[in-house]
């Protein structure tokens, strides 16, 4: 139960709780403890503690809430302090610190934080000062620091890339994890109103970069990252001990630490321990909006001002006890505690004697003290920022006992030193100034010379100083001292210097702009001051106030020609981020006709131009900066980058050598080196480029990711799978190669085991599309169609706005030749992602195979028109336009597909697959051979080659292409298949009968291989039931497919059931009316039932596909050597026997004269066996066995 806070020792104006507190106060008697556990420092501290008066409640009750459980209702999780400057807050914090210390929990304190990293660091340091060390926050720190080091230093980084992590950084909300787009990131994650940046290429080059993806999402969403790690220490300390986090100065802080807090508080990044109490100290009560949702975890306590009995009490336990003196003070004082501690300082030395009222507490404290030396050291103290001894010693220009100083009651010690509370600096400052300002420029000329030889002492070259953060802070108090030295002289010096330090740290502009503006208020120079306060309120607000910012320092007289450029490449990057290309653009123009001949300038507007398409500027542009700068690394290799963009691949060769050239033990490059060796085919190049890389960096998952798929490229999957477990190794989470190594064991038909890894690769990236993709490839290839359109109907049903699982599950309704539904999801997708270019490629071919070609077509033209540089998507628009019969336009674009890949075996291998369905047999052989000099192991080159040779009948060398085929990709029905009838046509059953069963137990195309081996059955085997069963299969997977209903027509046919098989023929002719075997079969059943004029229209028919075949470039054989046997059903017996005979004079294969044979017979006795007697005796009469069934020799 709790109430209202007693008021027994205080009057209720001291302390005023927003919510109740436990009412009992924790029990004021000492308990014992051990001899051990007691010590001197122990006694001191205790004693000191008495001291500190006036606050005697919400100490005890702070310690109090200590001792409850957290699962007491009385207990308290977040304390608010507030109260004005000078009340006491940081004081009762320390003390609260104290006491939590005492009880054996884990402490820290953060007094100042321009953003929540540098706030999460100072909080990690002072648990790990206590005893309880943030590993996992460390560790992820420095490899966070790492990481932006390595993009920072990158001159080959996209321009901005810096600029716009920087501003990650600084972001002062959480998103919860998971929900962190690494690419939508990129786009909003600094304001709101921004639009989106150049997600694409950033995210292209952060991906080459940075390898493993918790890295990326590190350097993407640092707070989120770097939170939840700190937030996992806080689980394992809170597992030991209690925790008390203590945040004052909140009216600062909290800029940067308020959205964060509550997101802590939250459970955003993780949830937090049980037993912690967090404490807030500011002089503004906390937002009762935005803090509502906690108001049943938290108290709210405001500290006033002592009441003249807490200052009485105070100045009694400094034995001042004198009225007049007593009097004096509290009126001097106000009874402010700081100011009350003050005088009591001076009256304990017995000099507050006098009553003059005018003069404030610190004159009247500086004025009693009668030591002169210590006076001045104490004005000293005040000069500058942060004291320690060597600063102090220089500000008073003597030595000075810095201990003594410290133990002053306005000093407080901070991790970067000593600091006077600014309610006594400000008044000191003052009375300097008036006292001498020529000693006031001559103290602060010292220190601007002790920073200056501290900045020499460093070391640091020029181009190394902006990256290091000791130079940075120690040129930061060089500057303020500077300022306030020299006064708005000095202005333009420090507004370079924040120039330079522009975006170099998350924090750097902001800690420049307080500088000025605190230096302007410390030297009482309004100038100064008000253009610090400006640069800071912009900093703060949004990305369009920090264009203002960057244009005013563009176009102030202030500053030099330099840093006006400087600040125009800083506005162009902002620009960028906006979309706002040509302002981007502008800034560059200007930035260059202010200082022209800068590489620096240069070389960004040539990338900037390339992001608009604008090649020749680009180029133009990047070689003006290699010109103005020879060993310009970064313009070498974005030009590389352009180039290999252009498919110049050669060129693109050229510059990234010169970059390893002047780079040659950097890995990264290596690696991007590696890939365009990759893209020109020099695989063994490619590969010494990453063995060296891997030297180089041998914990470098990048590098072995891209070895890994190097391997795959030349079919080499178990190099490629110990590359992949060595990345995975190395990081766990790495969902790039969780997904590779996914892809290695699909390739190998091990589905079960390939699912597994995806859920690992799902888990560590939710966001990776490839992994969808994959997932859904399996189930396709496994055959479970069914069961993968569930999976992601449920991922669908939690997160149904996501168009990579809309795209995913449509690619489980194509292959399942669910038209409908696979429509439906994309058209969904695309509502939600309208430029999706790989939802229109689907949908493109959804509606072909569904016949809607024109409508596939269409979108396969949105695509190009996004992007005419996809030659994939030219090769696809090929085969869709040779399907329709638009041959020539299908080469144009297939040569299209050449030009953009011309090292592409697949481009190659469509163009030779269109020329061989349009019968031009040498001109697809070309084609087939280059791309199996680009890649021999392309499984689908060699089908296609192997269909080209047994049409010649040369099937020795069509089995030796299908036993490779077969060989690098055993999945493939296709091959195992073709490979069956190969052996058909050699005579050798026992193997084809192998590779049928073996075809119809893999998933992918498993309709196909049912097809083939119903024709096994029935025309080899002559097991029609078998066929009958395998013909019924093959309908229930492609009930659309004419091969399968005419199969099952024949072997209908051969049963007798005329009635079956008609049926089946006619729907095959609906299916496909240019089928003419079908319509020839068709035509036996009407001759045999009489009706004998729908039997001649029908074989008319067929006999006119045959024409249509005929005047194709190079005819398919097996489809013409059905005429005479159409020809002889019609009567034609001549035209049938002068077809025989100049078959025999070519010397056609045995195979195919085995198959007129065959055919002529099964006609004979539909029409009788003397309407083909005929020519059947031309055919034996050719010298041939007789039994020509039995040929099984190689035509040629």
């Amino acid at each position: 139960m709790s109430a209202s806070l007693p008021t027994t020792h205080h009057p209720p104006s001291t302390c005023r709780t927003g919510v109740a507190w436990p009412r009992t106060p924790p029990s004021t008697t000492i308990e014992r403890v051990t001899d051990e556990d007691f010590s001197l420092q122990d006694i001191l501290e205790s004693r000191d503690a008495g001291t500190f008066v006036g606050r005697t409640e919400p100490l005890q009750l702070f310690e109090h809430n200590l001792t409850l459980r957290p699962n007491d209702p009385r207990r308290r999780f977040v304390v608010s302090l507030y109260g004005d400057a000078g009340v006491g807050k940081t004081s009762l914090v320390q003390r609260w610190q104290a006491a939590a210390t005492k009880r054996k929990c884990a402490t820290a304190y953060v007094d100042e934080a321009f953003d929540v990293l540098s706030a999460i660091e100072r909080l990690a340091g002072g648990l790990a000062a206590s005893g309880s060390a943030c590993r996992g926050f460390d560790s992820r720190l420095r490899q966070y620091r790492t990481l932006r080091h390595s993009v920072d230093s990158d001159p080959g980084a996209p321009a901005g890339i810096s600029s716009v992590l920087t501003r990650m950084a600084v972001r002062v909300g959480l998103r919860a994890a998971g929900e962190i787009p690494i690419a939508g990131v990129l786009v909003g994650a600094i304001d709101e109103n921004e639009a989106a940046s150049r997600v694409d290429q950033y995210r292209a080059y952060l991906v080459g970069k940075i390898t493993r993806h918790d890295d990326l999402e590190l350097l993407l969403s640092p707070v989120e990252a770097l939170s939840t790690a700190f937030v996992a220490d806080l689980r394992k300390i809170g597992q030991r001990r209690q925790i008390a986090l203590f945040i004052d100065t909140f009216e600062q802080t909290g800029r940067a630490l308020n959205g964060w807090l509550l997101d802590l508080l939250r459970g955003t990044c993780g949830k937090l321990p049980a037993d912690i109490v967090v404490t807030v100290s500011g002089q503004h009560p906390l937002d009762p909006n935005q803090w509502a949702g906690l108001r049943n975890l938290r108290v709210d306590i405001e500290l006033q001002v002592f009441t003249e009995a807490e200052a009485r009490e105070l100045l009694a336990t400094q034995r001042i006890v004198d009225p007049g003196t007593v009097d004096v003070i509290l009126r001097l004082s106000g009874c402010l505690p700081i100011l009350v501690a003050l005088l009591a300082e001076s009256a304990a030395r017995g000099t507050a004697g006098t009553t003059d009222h005018a003069e404030t507490a610190v004159d009247r404290f500086l004025r009693e003290e009668s030591d002169p030396q210590r006076q001045k050291a104490i004005l000293a103290g005040a000069i500058p920022r942060r004291l320690d001894r060597d600063i102090l010693e220089v500000a008073a220009g003597t030595t000075v006992d810095l201990d003594a100083l410290r133990r002053l009651p306005f000093v407080s010690a901070h991790a970067d030193g000593y600091r006077y509370h600014d309610v006594v600096r400000t008044p000191m400052l003052r009375s300097l100034r008036r006292a001498s300002l020529s000693d006031w420029t001559e103290r602060q000329r010292a220190l601007v010379d002790h920073y200056r030889e501290r900045l020499a002492e460093l070391g640091l070259r020029p181009s190394e100083r902006w990256r290091n953060a000791r130079w940075r802070e120690l040129e930061l108090e060089a500057t303020y001292h500077e300022l306030c030295a020299g006064g708005v002289p000095e202005l333009p010096t420090a507004l370079q210097r924040m120039t330079d330090a522009y975006g170099r740290t998350s924090d750097s502009a902001a800690k420049w702009a307080q500088m000025i503006a605190q230096a302007g208020h410390d030297s009482d120079t309004d100038e100064i001051r008000s253009r610090g306060e400006q640069l800071t309120a912009l900093l703060q607000g949004s990305t369009s106030d920090e264009l203002l910012l960057l244009d005013g320092l563009a176009v102030d007289p202030l500053l030099s020609t330099v840093h006006r450029a400087a600040a125009l490449t800083e506005r162009s990057r902002l620009h960028e981020r906006l979309e706002k290309y040509q302002a981007a653009l502008d800034d560059l123009d200007r930035a260059d006709a202010l200082l022209p001949g800068r590489s620096w300038i240069v070389g960004p507007r040539g990338r900037i131009h390339a992001d608009l398409g604008d090649y020749d500027r680009a180029f133009d542009d990047l070689a003006e900066a290699i010109r103005i700068a020879p060993d310009y690394v970064g313009a070498y290799s974005s030009r590389s980058s352009i180039c290999r963009r252009l498919r110049k691949y050669e060129a693109a060769l050229d510059d990234i050598d010169r970059v390893i050239e002047l780079r040659p033990g950097d890995a990264y490059y290596l690696t991007v080196r590696a890939s365009i060796y990759r893209d020109l085919r020099r695989f063994a190049e490619a590969k010494a480029d990453l063995d060296r890389a891997h030297a180089l960096a041998p914990a470098d998952t990048w590098v072995l990711l891209s070895r890994a798929r190097l391997w795959r490229e030349q079919r080499m999957e178990r190099e490629a799978k110990a590359d992949l477990d060595r990345a995975i190794a190395l990081d766990p989470q790495y969902a790039a190669a969780l997904a590779d190594r996914a892809d290695v064991l699909l390739s190998l038909g091990q589905y079960a085991d390939a699912l597994v890894e995806l859920d690992r690769a799902i888990a560590a990236d939710p966001r990776d599309r490839w992994s969808f993709i994959l997932r859904a490839r399996v189930y396709e290839r496994s055959g479970e169609l069914s069961r993968g359109v569930a999976d992601f109907t449920a991922r669908i049903r939690t997160d149904p706005d996501n168009p990579v699982l809309l795209r995913a599950r449509a690619d489980l309704h194509l292959s399942a030749r669910h038209y409908d539904d696979a429509l439906r999801d994309l058209d969904r997708a695309l509502e939600l992602s309208p430029d999706d270019l790989l939802a229109l490629t689907t949908r493109a071919l959804v509606y072909d195979r569904s016949g809607r070609r024109s409508q596939g077509l269409a979108d396969l033209d949105r695509v190009l028109d996004l992007d005419p540089t996809r030659g994939h998507t030219f090769g696809i628009r090929a085969g869709m336009k040779a399907s329709a019969g638009r041959y020539d336009e299908a080469i144009a674009d297939a040569e299209r597909s050449l030009e953009l890949d011309p090292f592409s075996a697949l481009a190659f291998d469509r163009r030779g697959s269109i020329r061989l369905d349009h019968g031009d047999l040498d001109g697809a052989m070309d084609d087939l051979d280059r791309a199996l000099q680009l890649d021999p192991t392309l499984g689908s080159a060699l089908v296609s080659r192997a269909q080209i040779t047994e049409l010649q009948g040369r099937y020795t060398q069509a089995l030796a292409d299908l036993d490779r085929a077969v060989e690098v990709t055993p999945q493939s029905s296709v091959a195992v298949s073709r490979r069956a009838r190969v052996h058909e046509r050699l005579g050798n059953l026992d193997a084809a009968r192998s590779d049928h069963d073996r075809g119809v137990t893999i998933p992918l195309n498993q309709g196909w291989a049912l097809i083939g081996r119903g024709q096994f059955f029935l025309h080899r085997i002559g097991d029609l039931s078998a066929a009958l069963h395998d013909f019924a299969r093959a309908i229930d997977r492609l009930p659309r497919m004419a091969a399968a209903w005419i199969g099952r027509g024949e072997t209908y046919q051969a049963m007798g059931k005329a009635t079956a098989a008609l049926a089946d023929f006619e729907y095959g002719a609906e299916l496909d009316p240019f089928n003419g075997w079908g319509l020839y079969r068709q035509a036996l059943i009407r001759l045999g039932q009489g009706r004998n004029d729908e039997a001649a229209a029908l074989l008319d028919t067929a006999l006119s596909t045959l024409d249509d075949e005929a005047d194709l470039p190079r005819p398919d054989p097996r489809r013409l050597v059905r005429r005479p046997t159409f020809l002889a059903a019609i009567g034609e017996q001549r035209d049938a026997i002068n077809y025989v005979e100049n078959a025999v004079a070519e010397d056609l294969p045995a195979d195919l004269l085995r198959q007129v044979s065959e055919e002529l017979t099964e006609l004979g006795d539909f029409i009788g066996a003397d309407q083909v007697a005929s020519v059947l005796d031309v055919l034996r009469s050719g010298q041939l066995d007789a039994d020509v069934g039995g040929l099984g020799v190689e035509g040629q």
